[in-house]
């Protein structure tokens, strides 16, 4: 027995025929639909064979199997009998009917053509015609839909032709017979028939009848159940389900699996949602099956369905072209749409890729490196900003006290003293953040971690350098008015620079110390420095007074000119004594005093960072959901709009031209395509905001201005 889809033979002799003269199929209007339609059912009825030509069946290389059917050479067909479907059983009222359904299909022709074909020597009674004519629309799943059928005999062999309507008699949809599977679909009617009816199975049919159902013969799936109803699993199809699964996953899907290491969730519908959905016999077992896995199967507007997994969610068909609902609820094998628990969906540990099984201990170890690079940042950036905030309070504190002094009739000096300080303090913040640059530039080399296969190979992360322990220059100054004049100091070399003499210590990075001229600013810790120092301030004016510095500067301060008998000056100076006095009477036991640095304490310099990993790291800061957690750290203008979308989801102001930014930019997009394969709720949404702003800016453009116009 052969079933055979004459209208999809036609159709695709059209497209062959339009491809090879380079030309666009034409569309069908009502009136040649309608006029196919009676050729059609009259020659169901009348068996005539000039019908054939108003059909463009006649005396065509394509349509061989037609005249195998009709048997021309042996006197042509003779009816036998008419049947109807879904239309009154009368042949004119039925045409009337169906013509009036037609109409509703638009420019689509909704005709199909069947011929069910019985072997020679095989005559079927009236009843198993009506029953294979039954299988055949239950298998296209047409059974609601209008049918004229005519069986024709007077050949070699017994056939029966069918035109059945696709456009639905309640809904007017036009459907696709056998849910777009039409020739699988007259194959599997075929056996079903032979099976039921026990006719001889023909020579190079793709499916066979057992205990189970119905399954391709090559590939031992079962596609239907005994019932004819559908499975949800279709036969290997070479443009779709026969391709390779790593064909079929989208390029985004594959870019997330050759970044991460990790299944994509699309490789994760194919290769686990969609068996469990195929094998299902109802939705109970569905969603507990699924949801072991970690999945979950959902509605989706009205007919749609989505497969989640956590926050992420993916069109249902992705899976396979059987997991839609439409199909699931047409096939009738699961029952009316029920709805699982998200109680029953048990969370699962990322799936990895053959090959990154060790991708777990990569990652943690790249997180955790990650995480001390965060850290030795965060401290870098809190000792900048304490330093910065010290010199801005010295600043005012002497700008204060330049303020207080009387200044009538200097006006000019006044001037003078205000620009050379702020020159001064200007400098020093130069220096802060040139002191600083080293470091920053040794924390983004140890952030780059090695890639995976460096990794798996042995090679080891970078070691994190410690934050800078920054040290606030200490300043000294008399109430002298002496320039800034180089003199020559003991193992020190000077350079002028901007009216300042900058001392450098010989065979030494970074400066030690720097005469302004009414003060001097001592740049280390290193005893030496401060020691030639003090020495050059006391040269130039006698007594020396401490201005402004961090603790550990005063007291050396103070130390070094007790015993180099300098004499020091200052409400400072005064204090720090009497610090050390009293902590000098209150230590009767080993505690913690401030450590003094000794005359071989080395300066305070990018050299002298020692590059011990951290083993405190800061606490990472706490996502909304997981999703951002994964987006976050991808790309600067992509956190930008995270950032933007958490202080204010509705602020679609600012979240559109944060999106189009981000979407303009090829490495953002990149990862964004990737993010939205596997189904992130937040790259969906950017995406989404990034084409209304192209849109919006695009409707701008056309719309012209209403501005005044003057008659």
């Amino acid at each position: 027995m052969i079933v055979v889809a004459i209208s999809h033979r036609n159709r695709q002799q059209r497209r062959a025929t339009a491809r090879a003269l380079k030309k666009q199929v034409e569309h069908t209007t009502v009136a040649q639909v309608r006029a196919h339609f009676i050729a059609l059912s009259d020659y169901l009825r009348d068996a005539d064979p000039a019908t054939l030509e108003v059909l463009g069946l006649a005396d065509h290389a394509d349509h061989a199997l037609l005249g195998y059917v009709t048997d021309q050479a042996h006197g042509g067909e003779k009816v036998d009998l008419i049947g109807y479907r879904n239309v009154t059983p009368q042949f004119e009222r039925a045409q009337i009917e169906m013509l009036a359904q037609i109409t509703r299909a638009g420019g689509t022709d909704p005709i199909e053509h069947y011929v069910i074909s019985w072997g020679e020597n095989e005559h079927p009674t009236p009843e198993q015609v009506d029953e294979a004519v039954t299988l055949l629309m239950r298998v296209l799943n047409l059974e609601e839909h209008q049918a004229i059928y005519a069986a024709h005999s007077n050949t070699r062999h017994y056939h029966v032709h069918v035109a059945a309507n696709r456009v639905h008699p309640e809904t007017g949809t036009v459907v696709a017979a056998g849910d777009g599977w039409q020739l699988n679909a007259a194959g599997q009617a075929a056996a079903l028939i032979e099976h039921q009816q026990g006719w001889e199975a023909e020579k190079g049919a793709q499916y066979r009848v057992d205990v189970d159902g119905v399954r391709h013969i090559d590939s031992g799936r079962l596609v239907r159940h005994v019932d004819g109803s559908a499975t949800g699993v279709h036969p290997p199809d070479r443009r779709t389900l026969d391709k390779a699964v790593d064909k079929r996953v989208s390029r985004g899907a594959r870019g997330y699996e050759a970044r991460t290491g990790r299944m994509s969730f699309e490789r994760i519908a194919m290769t686990i949602a969609a068996p469990i959905i195929a094998r299902a016999r109802s939705w109970d077992e569905l969603h507990e099956k699924l949801g072991k896995e970690g999945l979950g199967y959902a509605r989706s507007g009205t007919n749609g369905a989505r497969i989640t997994m956590g926050e992420r969610a993916i069109s249902a068909s992705i899976a396979a072209r059987g997991a839609a609902l439409t199909q699931l609820v047409q096939a009738d094998r699961l029952g009316p749409f029920s709805a699982g628990s998200p109680d029953q969906i048990v969370m699962h540990k990322p799936r990895y890729m053959p090959g990154q099984e060790r991708r777990p201990g990569y990652e943690a170890a790249r997180d955790a490196h990650a995480g001390a690079v965060t850290a030795a940042r965060e401290q870098l950036g809190a000792q900048r900003t304490q330093a910065r905030a010290t010199i801005i309070a010295w600043r005012r504190a002497i700008a204060a006290q330049i303020n207080a002094s009387d200044w009538r009739g200097r006006r000019d000096q006044l001037n003078a003293t205000r620009k050379l300080f702020g020159m001064h303090f200007a400098g020093i913040e130069r220096d802060l953040m040139a002191a600083t640059a080293p470091a920053v530039a040794a924390l983004d080399a140890a952030a780059r971690f090695p890639s995976y296969d460096a990794w798996c190979a042995g090679a080891s992360a970078p070691s994190v350098p410690k934050a800078l322990d920054l040290t606030v220059p200490m300043v000294v100054a008399s109430s002298g008015d002496h320039a800034a004049t180089g003199v020559p100091v003991a193992g020190y070399e000077w350079h002028r620079d901007d009216g300042a003499c900058i001392y450098r210590r010989i065979n030494q990075p970074g400066p030690a110390f720097t005469d302004h001229g009414p003060t001097v600013a001592i740049h280390t810790l290193r005893r030496a420095d401060v020691v030639a120092a003090l020495k050059l301030a006391q040269r130039k004016w006698g007594t020396v007074e401490l201005i402004a510095g961090s603790e550990a500067f005063l007291r050396m301060a103070v130390e070094v000119a007790d015993e180099e008998k300098i004499k020091l000056t200052g409400k400072l100076a005064a204090r720090i004594r009497q610090g050390i006095a009293q902590d000098a009477a209150r230590f009767t036991s080993p505690a913690l005093p401030l450590p003094a640095p000794t005359s071989e304490t080395a300066p305070v310099s990018p050299s002298a960072v020692s590059l011990p990993a951290l083993t405190k790291l800061s606490q990472p800061h706490s996502p909304a959901s997981p999703t951002l957690d994964e987006m976050r750290g991808g790309h600067s203008a992509v956190d930008a709009w995270l950032d933007e979308w958490r202080r204010d989801p509705k602020a679609m102001a600012k979240l559109r031209p944060l999106a189009a930014k981000a979407f303009a930019d090829p490495k953002a997009r990149n990862l964004l395509n990737q993010w939205v394969a596997e189904g992130m709720p937040a790259a969906m949404r950017l995406q989404q905001q990034a084409g209304d702003h192209a849109r919006m800016l695009a409707a701008q453009v056309q719309t012209p201005s209403r501005g005044l116009q003057l008659q």
